[in-house]
């Protein structure tokens, strides 16, 4: 591995390549060359590890926002009939307990579930 070549995410391949050129050229360097292709090595796999972290915590991260305005017509085609539904069949405690479940969906849907 050139020492002037940037720090970039390798793939499994390319680690396990480098691992085994860095086993082979052990047996051939002295003391300090062995330390220096040992922590090189390690560098490259800190880089690795890092890149592969960051892709998870990105892609958790990406969640798809829904704009509260685009919700806004899909809950009143719902909520006007559910509202006559309710009143109709269960009264005053129906529309009340009709309402409180469409103001929790919209909740729901407008600020979606944390993932943890």
């Amino acid at each position: 591995m050139p020492a002037d070549e940037p720090d970039r995410p390798l793939n499994r391949s390319d680690l396990a390549d480098e691992l085994q050129a860095a086993v082979r050229a052990r047996e051939e360097l002295s003391r300090d060359e062995e330390r220096f292709l040992i922590e090189t090595f390690l560098q490259r796999l800190d880089v690795e590890i890092d890149a592969r972290i960051q892709a998870r915590i990105s892609s958790r991260s990406e969640r798809k926002s829904v704009n509260p305005a685009a919700i806004l017509p899909v809950v009143l085609v719902f909520a006007i009939p559910l509202s006559a539904i309710a009143a109709g069949t269960a009264g005053l405690t129906g529309l009340i307990v009709a309402w409180i479940s469409i103001v929790i969906v919209t909740f729901v849907a407008s600020h979606g579930w944390n993932d943890r």
